[in-house]
């Protein structure tokens, strides 16, 4: 933007001494008031230093009728020129194209900037609706941190907990051990009846052995 306002200035005043150092604040903008003040003098066109210091879209169309009045001046020279068939220069035509190019790339960021713009409203809509409910949000940590925590009793709590667990686990050993002696006793008692009854299986095949035999015996003194 520095560079187009130094060749617009130059074309009102070639002899204008601008200042080179823009590197500072203070050297911006007394380059920038260097040049609203030129224009004024020389071109008669009062513009808006703070618009110009901004270098954007808000310089283009603060710069933009400098643009137009040389612009004019440039196309009524060159068609002088014309008629007295003399070409352009190739240096200001260099430089005009080159003029063309920054004020289109700064109507491209004019555009970008105004579809920024139309977008606020939505973020603006969106912010107020995250302020809103951290307000909520915030009110529910502070009460939270608020309450004071009793580790002591929280403590005892959970060894209460653990004690009533390994409780219960001991409890379900034992259980299970009464079970697995049960279980073995009631094997040793199966395995004595099954002794026992074969015992009386045994006796019982004697006696009806010898019933048979004494009936026999019966029967023969009978006869």
């Amino acid at each position: 933007m520095a560079e187009i306002l130094e060749w617009t200035v130059k074309k009102f005043e070639p002899n204008i001494r601008l200042p080179k150092q823009m590197d500072s604040e203070q050297e911006r903008v007394l380059f920038v008031k260097s040049v609203v003040l030129s224009l004024l003098q020389k071109a008669h066109v009062k513009l808006n230093p703070k618009n110009v210091y901004q270098s954007d879209g808000h310089a283009v169309r603060e710069i933009l009728p400098v643009l137009k009045m040389l612009y004019k001046s440039l196309k009524t020279h060159n068609l002088l020129k014309s008629e007295n068939n003399v070409g352009i220069n190739k240096e200001e035509s260099t430089q005009i194209n080159f003029l063309r190019s920054q004020v289109n790339l700064k109507r491209q960021e004019l555009r970008q900037t105004v579809s920024t713009a139309g977008e606020l409203p939505k973020i603006g809509a969106n912010l107020y609706q995250l302020l809103r409910d951290e307000g909520f949000s915030k009110e529910m940590r502070n009460k939270a941190l608020g309450q004071s925590l009793n580790t002591s009793k929280i403590e005892n709590e959970i060894k209460e907990k653990i004690s009533d667990a390994e409780f219960k686990i001991n409890e379900f050993k034992k259980r299970l051990e009464n079970i697995t002696n049960d279980e073995a006793e009631l094997t040793k008692k199966i395995e004595r009846r099954k002794r026992e009854l074969e015992q009386l299986q045994k006796r019982l095949a004697k006696l009806q052995a010898n019933l048979n035999f004494y009936l026999i015996k019966i029967k023969e003194y009978s006869n």
